[in-house]
């Protein structure tokens, strides 16, 4: 028998490292461990601290902890967890004390961003019909919102008169995901008080965002042509201060695709990157980033490159850092907005799951096989 083969038992021992995110002074990421009794993963932050090279876990105990994000102050660590049921916002002060939810969505959260002040947080969660129906009395309902109800219903009282009931869940719905007729709508919470508000209104299925200051709000929202059933994909900018339709910028692509789209993303210093896709005759569908101008028009800042742009983060205001992935290898880039030029900083032949820098020219990453940051 050949010793190298790996059998079931092995893979409880395959630690896994993903999700990083860092500041000035640390570095964080999610330790990945299966757990044979729960039959399931824990997930938990680990801290490293620059000054002491120190690496220590920053949370424990039930629940999932998972993607961590450092305030732009640097002072504060705000992730979501599952340590009180459905995915939460929580948050955690650097200078020590114990972590506390500021978030009490009905629905899960998915994604979140800071504000540039670090006092507020905007996120990702589906809506919540009972509050529309409080706060929206003019607004019509959606027909998925009213089968919902009327679902809720029917499920409440079948649950009163038998309490034995099995569900079945359908995975698909057509060419459709289940959780595909379920919008995600904007909210922003205010960290020392907790009051959270909803930005987005109206049938969009909005995505990530960024912040363009401390009161608007960048946005890549879809939504299905019933004509054709084709995805129209727009960018479109919020104002915290109220609950809008918001004022759309652009209009990013409008034909059937079979991917979703990354969010904008915007520099404090104002430049602003939108994702797009490009149709080559030769490449299919490839996913390429605008910069997006004043007047609206967003031209790709990469025409000649015939390969995907996964993600993009912003190292200065003229320089942004690429991962382009092609055959199951990541390579990264430094890319120049004025000159439009491209220098590969990383080409290993690996796969690198996330990465992260910031403006003290100092790149982050973690290598998919190797486990290290």
């Amino acid at each position: 028998m050949n010793s190298n083969k790996l059998i079931p038992t092995d893979y409880l021992k395959i630690i896994k490292v993903e999700d990083l995110n860092s500041s000035e002074r640390h570095i964080v990421w999610i330790e990945k461990k299966p757990n044979s009794v729960k039959r399931d993963f824990d997930k938990h932050l680990m801290l490293y601290d620059k000054e002491t090279k120190r690496i220590r876990k920053f949370s424990a105990g039930i629940g999932k902890d998972y993607f961590p994000r450092f305030s732009p102050d640097g002072n504060h660590l705000a992730f979501i967890s599952t340590r009180d049921g459905k995915p939460q916002l929580f948050l955690l002060n650097l200078m020590g004390g114990e972590a506390r939810r500021i978030t009490n969505s009905k629905y899960e959260i998915s994604w979140f961003e800071w504000s540039p002040d670090s006092t507020k947080i905007g996120f990702l969660s589906y809506i919540n019909l009972k509050e529309l129906e409080i706060t929206d009395n003019n607004r019509h309902l959606t027909k998925y919102e009213i089968d919902t109800q009327q679902s809720t219903e029917k499920e409440k009282i079948k649950m009163e008169k038998d309490p034995i009931v099995i569900t079945k869940l359908v995975y698909r719905t057509g060419t459709k995901y289940k959780n595909e007729d379920k919008n995600f709508h904007i909210f922003v919470v205010d960290i020392t008080s907790g009051d959270a508000n909803r930005v987005s209104d109206g049938d969009y299925r909005h995505s990530e965002f960024t912040w363009l200051n401390n009161k608007e709000i960048l946005c890549l929202a879809r939504r299905e042509e019933p004509v054709d059933l084709s995805m129209i994909y727009s960018v479109i900018r919020f104002d915290i201060s109220q609950t809008s339709l918001g004022e759309e910028i652009t209009s990013v692509y409008n034909r059937s695709i079979d991917r979703r789209l990354p969010g904008p993303r915007a520099h404090p210093d104002g430049p602003v990157l939108i994702p797009k896709l490009e149709e080559p005759e030769l490449f299919g569908k490839i996913l390429k980033w605008g910069l997006l101008q004043t007047n609206g028009d967003c031209p790709s800042i990469n025409i000649e490159l015939d390969r995907n742009i996964s993600s993009i983060k912003w190292m200065s205001d003229t320089h942004a850092i690429v991962s382009i992935e092609n055959e199951g290898k990541t390579e990264l880039r430094t890319f120049d907005i004025v000159s439009s030029k491209f220098e590969i900083i990383f080409n290993h032949g690996a796969l690198i799951e996330s990465f992260d820098c910031n403006d003290n020219q100092e790149i982050y990453f973690i290598e998919i096989g190797r486990a290290h940051v």
